[in-house]
């Protein structure tokens, strides 16, 4: 118990000593903002991440059920209003299908 409260006491008097030093103190200050920078960065990379999944299941998803549309017998017109995409989307969905 005793090496504890000995290496507290010794952690805090260098913590004393940094900020009395106005270098220690402005390396201190960068670091911590480089280290805020960079989980904002990282925030943001994830966010945008997301949301470019998102976008990708949505596109995904529109192209399944336009297909599954076109197996129904359904126009091209009507899938497009369907799958809310325009009729030159829907028809290179349709192109990609008879490719396969």
């Amino acid at each position: 118990m005793s090496e504890h409260s000995s290496a507290i006491k010794k952690a805090y008097s260098e913590v004393v000593r940094i900020s009395q030093d106005p270098y220690a103190r402005e390396l201190y200050e960068a670091r911590e903002k480089q280290l805020k920078d960079m989980n904002s960065i990282r925030a943001s990379a994830i966010e945008k991440g997301i949301q470019q999944g998102i976008e990708q299941g949505i596109e995904q998803n529109k192209r399944i059920t336009a297909e599954n549309l076109f197996k129904m017998g359904l126009s091209i017109e009507q899938v497009a209003q369907g799958v809310v995409l325009s009729t030159d989307e829907v028809r290179k969905i349709k192109e990609n299908m008879q490719g396969r």
